[in-house]
């Protein structure tokens, strides 16, 4: 929750990524995630900024931000109303070099699976053309790392 609030008061701040967009943080996870503190917020910031991007020519520009447990398992959605994915592009997002910003070099969401993968996450992604795309992350929880010794995140 802590690196979560870190991360979107970041991008709340950013001069580069739209300003009309509304934050609704509902983080009630109660759980830690073991990991690399630097790492994962290197991975939520890359979803959370593309999450701005989509939203940028957006009249209803919300982005909502959830943390919950469940049995041993930590989950974080994070959802906005942007204009959404194809489902053809959607199938590769996660592909290095698979870019549909003009700009764009295609790694920032390969490099934020392999982060999420590294922490034993396992990842979601559900779109609609129009009507936004969330990213429901699922951590395992730290009874599950037992013998592990990693930097609490």
């Amino acid at each position: 929750n802590q690196l979560l609030e870190e991360v979107l008061d970041m991008v709340k701040h950013h001069q580069g990524l739209p300003q009309n967009v509304v934050q609704h943080r509902t983080l009630k996870s109660q759980k830690v995630v073991l990991g690399n503190f630097d790492k994962l917020k290197q991975a939520f910031l890359n979803i959370v900024i593309n999450a701005y991007q989509a939203m940028q020519m957006s009249t209803s520009a919300d982005l909502f931000v959830d943390t919950w447990d469940e049995g041993e398992s930590i989950f974080v959605a994070i959802k906005d109303t942007g204009g959404g994915i194809e489902e053809a592009q959607l199938k590769k997002i996660f592909e290095p070099f698979h870019t549909t910003k003009i700009k764009g070099t295609g790694l920032g969401l390969a490099v934020t699976h392999s982060i999420l993968e590294n922490h034993q996450a396992r990842v979601f992604v559900e779109s609609k053309p129009g009507a936004g795309t969330t990213f429901t992350i699922e951590f395992p929880g730290a009874s599950d790392h037992a013998g592990e010794k990693r930097q609490s995140a």
